[in-house]
């Protein structure tokens, strides 16, 4: 935390593993890690959980959302999956369920197969998935 204390206030959004973010934060519980991290000025903290799903935290919204159920075959890439799709959230204005809901999806399309990229799905096939 001392090394990045000072950053963050400058961040509108932050979104690493929660192992990251524990380490950081100092805090075990997704909610008090986010809460941490709220509390020295990030804006908003999508906390990146494997397949256990994401936490996302806004202001005094938060959200906790359980993985998609998929056959994963390689996690290569997977977090920056997510964050690709968190951030494709967050540019199309979404609400912070939906914005974690997609991110999961994308997430959970690049576990399915070898390598970082060859399990994404097109932006359409990534809705239909976060359906389920």
């Amino acid at each position: 935390m001392s090394i990045l204390k000072d950053s963050l206030p400058h961040l509108d959004y932050f979104v690493p593993s929660l192992e990251e973010a524990k380490r950081i934060a100092n805090r075990e519980e997704p909610e008090e890690v986010a809460q941490v991290l709220i509390d020295h000025g990030v804006k908003t903290v999508g906390l990146k959980m494997g397949d256990e799903g994401c936490y996302l935290r806004s202001g005094n919204e938060s959200v906790r959302l359980p993985a998609l159920k998929v056959d994963a075959v390689d996690a290569t890439g997977a977090g920056d999956a997510f964050a690709a799709g968190f951030l494709t959230g967050v540019v199309k204005g979404w609400d912070l369920e939906k914005t974690g809901r997609f991110a999961n999806a994308v997430g959970a399309c690049c576990v399915q197969a070898v390598g970082t990229t060859a399990g994404l799905k097109s932006f359409e096939e990534t809705m239909k998935m976060m359906e389920h």
